[in-house]
């Protein structure tokens, strides 16, 4: 059993470094990719499918602090396009706002 643990070991700090040197950021039990290039929402979600990944879904308080600690504007997986208004985070649940700060969501720039 040792031994099955410690290659279980093995293999998950090779995946942490493997992702941790391409840009990815492990907090939680999960993987985060931050782009410095600058884009929309729909090119930011693009990027992340390409890399079989998509926009941050927050489930947490946790999260959200964890989302928020980048100094840069950084694009959530919660949009209003494909349910008539009705705010859906892109895996389609719906949105708890519990965890969202007063005023939120919003429109950034006049974009969602």
């Amino acid at each position: 059993m040792q031994d099955f643990e410690g290659e279980d070991l093995k293999r998950k700090l090779s995946t942490l470094d493997h992702y941790s040197q391409q840009g990815w950021v492990y907090f939680n039990h999960s993987f985060y990719y931050i782009s410095a290039i600058r884009k929309s929402w729909k090119e930011s979600r693009d990027d992340c499918q390409k890399r079989d990944a998509d926009l941050i879904i927050i489930n947490s308080k946790e999260e959200q602090e964890f989302a928020r600690c980048f100094k840069q504007p950084t694009w959530i997986g919660l949009t209003n396009r494909e349910s008539n208004g009705t705010w859906r985070w892109v895996d389609g649940t719906a949105l708890e706002t519990s965890y969202l700060q007063d005023g939120e969501p919003n429109k950034h720039e006049g974009k969602d």
